[in-house]
Order: structure tokens, then sequence, then C-alpha cells
């Protein structure tokens, strides 16, 4: 867990947008994990207003979070852009942010907990642009709709 948090805390250093892969229910499947991607959450929307637009899975778990308990639910989202995972697409336990010359890669999987960050121009730059065919490809998310 120490690696998972470390890596993460990295991410709070962004000096840009936070481009992201997650899976809400993988975070909340341990009550560490939980407890510490509520508190992320609100230190990336209310102390370091870091915005970030995330792919996430798209589950009963991930649409109630979002939409009632996410920090800047209140705000419609100004600084958290989401977008859904297509169904058919196989649900992960990883999550994947994007920014500045990084890539942090967190695993929260139900057999091991661990944390890497990747420091390369050129891989983050490829990664980057791989994440903008995925953000254009995925489903929008019910505040992109205004429903």
């Amino acid at each position: 867990f120490d690696g998972v948090e470390h890596v993460m805390n990295d991410t709070l250093t962004s000096n840009e947008e936070l481009r992201s892969y997650s899976s809400i229910d993988a975070w909340f499947s341990r009550p560490q994990t939980h407890e510490y991607i509520l508190w992320y959450g609100k230190q990336r929307v209310d102390v370091k207003k870091i915005p970030l637009r995330c792919i996430v899975t798209d589950t009963s778990i991930s649409r109630k979070y979002l939409q009632d308990d996410y920090p800047d639910a209140e705000n419609n989202h100004e600084l958290s852009h989401f977008r859904w995972l297509p169904k058919d697409i196989q649900v992960f336990s990883n999550e994947i942010n994007i920014y500045d010359n990084k890539m942090a890669i967190v695993c929260i999987g139900k057999k091991e907990l661990l944390g890497i960050i990747i420091e390369s121009e050129s891989i983050v730059e490829t990664q980057k642009s791989i994440f903008e065919v995925a953000w254009r490809a995925s489903e929008k998310s019910m505040w992109e709709l205004n429903i």
C-alpha cells in the first residue's frame, strides 16, 4: 500500500491535467484503498485544483460515487471530466495516470498492491496520444450529456 500511496501522491504534483484510466470498484474493494481514494479526490479537487480527464469503468459503484460523493460533483464536475469504458471491455483493477513527463501505474488488484512511476518524455508523449484515442472512443458520461 505504501507504494500505491507514494505513486498516487506524486500525481498531486502535476503541473498539467491528469489523464487517467481508473476502476472505482477496485479502489473500493479494500477499506485501506477506499479510505485513501476518498482522501485523494479531495486533495486533487479541493486543495490542488488539478484538472482531470478520466476513463472509468461503468459500474453501479462508479456511477453512485461520481454522482453523489465525488468532491467535484456539487460543481457539476468543473475540474473532473469522466467518460465510461465501453461495457463490453473487461473491467480492470489498475489505475494509470499520465501527467507532465510521467506515467504512474498502480495495481489495486485482489492479489497485489503496487505502484510504479515511469519518467520518460517519449513514453509519456506516446501514452498521451493513446489516451486521446481512447477518450474520443469512450462513452460520454451523464455530465457531458447534461443529463
